[in-house]
């Protein structure tokens, strides 16, 4: 995998917004109300079609390289991102929510836990 190494520059929010594995490591969103952020699934879904590997069949997964993003709310009043993706269990589970003039760090641990992350005050 090879993540933007771009600051991305601020983006106001017209819908859902879904980043990439790609997409520039640091992002400055105003979500214009409330919006979701998405991340991307950095797993890499394989199937077992060999015997002695495992079941046939069975979906498997391998972690693409590791990544982050720092995601800051740039909202000119009280507005809410929730960021989301894969959190050990659900492919669009929150990871964490900052309000205004909050920013977001997030990594990703790997495909048992996903994303982790927590949203600070930029004050």
């Amino acid at each position: 995998m090879t993540q933007g190494t771009k600051y991305d520059s601020a983006t106001t929010a017209t819908g859902a917004q879904t980043l990439t594995a790609t997409s520039d490591k640091y992002q400055f969103i105003d979500p214009d109300g409330t919006v979701n952020v998405d991340l991307p699934d950095l797993r890499n879904e394989t199937n077992d079609t060999t015997s002695g590997t495992g079941v046939v069949g069975t979906t498997l997964y391998a972690d693409q390289s590791a990544g982050h993003f720092v995601i800051s709310n740039t909202a000119g009043g009280a507005e809410v991102m929730t960021i989301r993706g894969w959190n050990g269990s659900s492919a669009t589970g929150t990871i964490c929510t900052p309000t205004q003039n909050e920013t977001a760090i997030l990594y990703w641990t790997g495909s048992t836990s996903g994303w982790i992350g927590t949203a600070a005050s930029d004050a």
